[in-house]
């Protein structure tokens, strides 16, 4: 919890402690006097008997404002205050009532999910069913007979599980060796099984990786492990043959837009690591969509402009380098990384010409023509905006929400590509509440905000001096709290050109009725008109 620490004892007890390490000892509470039932609204609890019954793991949920807690008998549950306080009597639990084999819980609290492990090897992830406060089975993170025949002997029980910083995928590990890698509802993106791992001395025997602990590092590009195989009574005598302590780093890379959900390209894939991009671009020539490409004529006049068009990629046989059986490593600038490592977010422009990198401060761009990387020339501004929103592609700017440090400001900026990278040739709007998610649609800008908001500008390009800017207005401020219990849920905002009959018409620069779809909580969508 973010003011206490909750601690469970083997004899039955919750104890609540203040960080400052003093105790109070009316809030230990006997778990005996907790009431546990199937659901928090409609049943009844009881006071179970919890005799030689404690609790043996357990994890806060901050959006669901509760714990997932895993007893040592293999139950399951969730207990939660019913109001503010956190005594015996606020405290009320529901049971899990499928399983009764756990063994360890993560929570994912951007989804509101809890996944139990379970002694058959299996991971049991739930939620909660908001109109009746009962544990709803999600989905089930298991492998089959048919991928790996023989599973059940090979894996045992569920040992760690460890859900990734962004809330994108979790690692599980089991008793008898092995990690695995999934998606937040279930797809399987890695496993070790079904390779070979550890040589024994011999050469010939061949050992699942045990793994002892684990934790992911910053951002998730790196997952951090202690090899239970080299650990423990054995570390002696890995010394005397001269082996290493098993400490293992896996490292990832993951989607752009897992981090920065802004689709304004949909044709280049965006991969980014902590300290470089990779980029898929496909066939450039195909990739062209005359569509798109005739939507704006302002933004065909910057195409034509532009120094790297489709034609120019074609010519100097960059379609074959950027082709979709290749992929294009960008290091990230060494200056940028020295101060700012690791990458949080990363875009890519419409064509796939230019990419922009954000770190700890500041951001950088880098152009796949010229291979030049722009920096900021003015490091105190680089070093004073921090990006909290994410940043997006509009025609030849770079659209960005931040936070001004030194006027301790919510900030929403465009910078112009071709100009030097400074607060001078910035489009600067002042934002009421920190930017949460940021998103391009056409010559709107969407931002949601921590305050629950959607907040929508209209963008337009103005060339009146020898360097492009750009006019930001208002157009419309909606409010989402009555619809959303949290704004860390939300997963993405964006716009669509959808037509409805019942949609608040607005004046906007393209003259339609839109809707914007926000995806939240367990990747539900609602849609709204505005």
């Amino acid at each position: 919890m973010l003011e206490d620490l909750i601690i469970a004892t083997a004899d039955g007890f919750l104890h609540l402690i203040h960080w400052d390490g003093l105790t109070n000892g009316r809030k230990a509470i006997n778990l005996c006097t907790v009431p546990f039932s199937v659901d928090l609204h409609s049943s009844r609890g009881s006071f179970l008997d919890f005799r030689n019954v404690h609790i043996r793991n357990m994890e806060y949920c901050a959006t669901l404002d509760g714990f997932a807690v895993v007893f040592n008998d293999g139950r399951v549950g969730f207990i939660t205050p019913m109001s503010s306080g956190f005594t015996a009597e606020q405290l009320h639990g529901v049971w899990a009532q499928e399983v009764f084999d756990g063994t360890c819980v993560a929570v994912n609290n951007k989804y509101r999910l809890m996944a139990f492990g379970c002694t058959n090897g299996s991971v049991q992830v739930y939620t909660i069913d908001h109109s009746t406060g009962a544990m709803q089975l999600s989905h089930k993170l298991e492998l089959t007979p048919k991928q790996y025949p023989d599973i059940w002997n090979k894996t045992g029980a569920v040992k760690l599980i460890r859900w990734s910083p962004d809330n994108c995928v979790v690692m599980v590990t089991w008793e008898c060796g092995g990690l695995s890698l999934w998606s937040v509802f279930g797809a399987q993106l890695i496993c070790t099984l079904g390779g070979d791992f550890i040589h024994q001395t011999d050469g010939t025997k061949k050992d699942p990786l045990k793994i002892n602990s684990m934790s992911w590092g910053s951002e998730g590009y790196h997952l951090w492990v202690i090899d239970a195989n080299n650990s423990g009574n054995s570390m002696t005598e890995s010394k005397n043959k001269g082996q290493h302590f098993g400490i293992l780093q896996f490292q990832f890379i993951k989607s752009a837009l897992a981090v920065n959900p802004c689709i304004s390209n949909q044709e280049q894939v965006l991969l980014q690591g902590e300290d470089r991009l990779y980029l898929n671009c496909g066939d450039v020539v195909q990739a062209q969509n005359p569509r798109s490409s005739s939507a704006h004529a302002e933004h065909k006049t910057v195409r034509e402009r532009g120094q790297f068009s489709y034609e120019s990629l074609d010519s100097q046989g960059l379609s074959t380098l950027l082709g979709h059986r290749h992929w294009h490593v960008v290091q990230i600038h060494n200056i940028y990384l020295e101060i700012n490592w690791p990458i949080r977010f990363s875009a890519i422009d419409k064509m796939g010409q230019n990419v922009a990198v954000v770190g700890k401060f500041g951001f950088a761009h880098y152009s796949l023509f010229s291979k030049k990387w722009k920096l900021f020339g003015n490091i105190t501004q680089e070093q004073n905006m921090t990006v909290t929103g994410g940043l997006a592609w509009w025609n030849d700017f770079i659209v960005i929400a931040c936070y001004n440090l030194s006027d301790r400001q919510e900030e929403l900026r465009v910078y112009l590509r071709t100009a030097n990278l400074d607060n001078a040739f910035a489009h600067i709007t002042k934002v009421q509440a920190e930017t949460l998610l940021l998103s391009v649609f056409r010559d709107i800008i969407i931002l949601f905000r921590a305050d629950c908001s959607i907040c929508l500008y209209s963008i337009k390009r103005k060339s009146d001096g020898p360097n492009p800017t750009t006019s930001i207005q208002v157009l419309q401020e909606v409010s989402m709290s009555r619809y959303i219990p949290h704004p860390f849920l939300v997963v993405s905002v964006t716009l669509t050109s959808v037509r409805t009959e019942t949609g608040i018409s607005l004046k906007m620069p393209q003259q339609v009725s839109t809707v914007f779809f926000f995806n939240y909580f367990r990747a539900r969508e609602s849609r709204f008109s505005t």
